[in-house]
């Protein structure tokens, strides 16, 4: 479960209330101070939901299309949210949601629980009722700062009165700290939600709107933030002298899971895992959503599902590397948890129980090249030992084994002739794993779909981008 830290305390310093039609007013210039200090912190995307009581966000955020926000907007809740999820995914920024009041709040959390456990950077504002409408059977009023509380990396809001009766400095600092705290240092990458309330008159007529947009409201005259992550405090790491030493000239196993660091550490990765196997000889047992298979210069074990299960003879391996979080094959999970050696753990920054088999000798989580790079020179230097380069050659003609077998035991399933032809799971995972282009990103469903691809899906098949629709 995610930490959530509660609402600012006590409430931000408010403005004198606005009265009559000042309050709309006041409603927008407090929107776009929000939504501009996003920009100038570096939010770029912004996906837009229809709603009455978010109609201040709306038109802040058409005024800083001329800012640099891109903005698209998305009429389903649910869609705009798992939309955002892969966009940020892909970007490994940020992106935010805009969403008005009540039961459109709770069609954001299966991207949040999304966003959660997959490590991935997401800002949910929601608009919401003021205090004074709480508990009393107001329309669309909900207890939605509960909503997706136990997903998010943190939860802030805006001052029981309104948005509008806040500060402009106090609104800065709350847009910034959310901000940061969707990559604070310390924790995994993650969703946090913005919760703010909205008085009425929510809307701003026509001239204001221009006049608003036109002023320095929008842009230039917003102050820095004197805090930015006040309540966000980074986790200690293990220094190199307490980390776990592998022996590099035994053998040994890396273990790739699913891939969920942040898209600009990925070439430091790969980097680093080449030139560890270079150094070691250890086979890369790589989950099918460890973006791994097929990558050039690496030497990747892809059936070892059933390798594991049919008999083959591979021991426990006498040390394990196991990278991320814990792969779909539950036979792997097994030979894990059987295999008696130490066992180093790393994540890319996910510094979360990642052990799901209770084995690790060691978890970390500065990332593979960060640790690879803060090996002593002695221990990096060097080639692959006579023994290792046996061990390697074990699993590598083993797996080059089983994949004549499924060739010749799924090519009599033709899975893209005739209508009448019979079409088994397997045969078509495999099929489509040399028939998709090089590079084309894959999202597969839960449960079997992964596990037939997982199994199934070619080694000489071209390197692509996997994921699947759900992690929980």
């Amino acid at each position: 479960m995610a930490l959530v830290h509660g609402p600012p305390s006590p409430r931000p310093p408010s403005l004198p209330p606005p009265i009559g039609s000042t309050l709309s007013t006041r409603n927008l210039e407090a929107s776009l101070v929000l939504l501009a200090a996003l920009v100038r912190r570096g939010l770029t995307d912004l996906v837009l939901c229809p709603g009455s009581r978010s109609g201040a966000l709306a038109e802040a955020a058409g005024v800083l299309e001329r800012h640099g926000l891109v903005l698209r907007t998305a009429v389903d809740e649910r869609s705009a949210a798992f939309f955002a999820l892969g966009l940020a995914r892909a970007t490994g920024r940020a992106v935010a949601v805009v969403t008005t009041s009540g039961t459109a709040v709770a069609n954001l959390l299966p991207a949040v629980v999304e966003a959660d456990y997959g490590a991935i950077p997401l800002l949910l504002i929601t608009a919401d009722r003021p205090d004074r409408l709480k508990g009393c059977g107001a329309n669309q009023t909900v207890n939605q700062e509960c909503f997706l509380a136990a997903n998010v990396r943190w939860l802030g809001q805006a001052d029981g009165a309104g948005l509008g009766q806040m500060q402009d400095g106090a609104i800065v600092e709350l847009a910034s700290t959310a901000l940061a705290a969707t990559q604070a240092p310390g924790q995994a990458p993650g969703p946090v939600h913005l919760n703010l309330a909205f008085d009425e008159p929510l809307h701003a007529d026509g001239p204001t709107l221009l006049e608003v947009a036109e002023s320095q409201v929008a842009v230039a005259q917003i102050q820095e933030p004197l805090v930015t992550a006040a309540s966000i405090s980074p986790e200690a790491t293990p220094s190199v002298g307490e980390v776990l030493m592998p022996d590099l000239d035994q053998a040994g196993v890396v273990v790739a899971g699913p891939w969920r660091g942040l898209p600009q550490h990925w070439d430091g990765h790969v980097a680093a895992l080449v030139r560890l196997q270079r150094r070691t000889g250890w086979p890369v047992l790589a989950d099918g959503l460890s973006g791994l298979r097929g990558w050039p210069g690496l030497q990747v074990v892809h059936g070892y599902d059933i390798l594991l299960a049919e008999g083959h003879g591979f021991p426990a391996a006498p040390q394990l590397l196991r990278l991320g979080s814990m792969p779909a094959s539950r036979r792997l999970q097994q030979w894990i948890t059987a295999s008696g050696g130490p066992q180093l753990l790393i994540s890319e920054g996910d510094p979360r129980n990642l052990d799901a088999t209770g084995t690790a000798s060691q978890q970390l989580s500065d990332g593979l090249a960060s640790w690879l790079a803060g090996l002593p020179d002695p221990l990096r230097s060097g080639s692959v030992s006579a023994s290792n380069q046996v061990w390697l050659d074990q699993w590598v003609k083993a797996d080059q084994w089983l994949q004549h077998q499924l060739d010749r035991q799924l090519i009599a399933d033709q899975p893209f002739a005739a209508a009448s032809s019979q079409c088994s799971e397997p045969a078509l995972a495999r099929a489509l794993s040399r028939c998709l282009p090089a590079g084309e990103p894959l999202m597969l469903a839960s449960s079997s779909p992964v596990r037939d691809w997982e199994s199934f899906a070619a080694a000489d098949a071209s390197h692509r981008p996997v994921d699947r629709k759900s992690v929980v």
